[in-house]
């Protein structure tokens, strides 16, 4: 009995040293430069095209998120979170300084 629980600690131990050098990976892109009255759905209609959006596992909606000030406003920013890490390289490459309407350039 003894022989088992140091058997289970030291496994235990092994593995949360493990943990401590993984690397977490960024899926996520920041956008700037954004109009005030953008919506998530616009949001997402631009950039579904570079691949597929994360969803929140505790919400079950998209990660994407608008930044707002105190009042609500939006601030022209925004959190887009994707799937895949290719589809972050795809985003900056594609979607930098694209227009999102007329007349709007972002930055990604």
């Amino acid at each position: 009995m003894k022989e088992l629980k140091k058997q289970k600690k030291k496994r235990y131990q092994e593995n949360k040293k493990r943990k401590w050098f993984q690397t977490k990976v960024n899926n996520y892109v920041y956008v700037q430069g954004l109009p005030n009255d953008i919506t998530e759905s616009e949001l997402r209609d631009f950039f579904v095209r570079c691949g597929v959006i994360r969803l929140d596992p505790a919400s079950g909606k998209e990660q994407i998120r608008i930044y707002t000030d105190d009042a609500g406003v939006p601030k022209g920013d925004a959190r887009i979170g994707y799937m895949m890490l290719e589809s972050v390289d795809l985003a900056i490459e594609m979607l930098n300084d694209a227009e999102l309407r007329p007349g709007c350039r972002i930055s990604v």
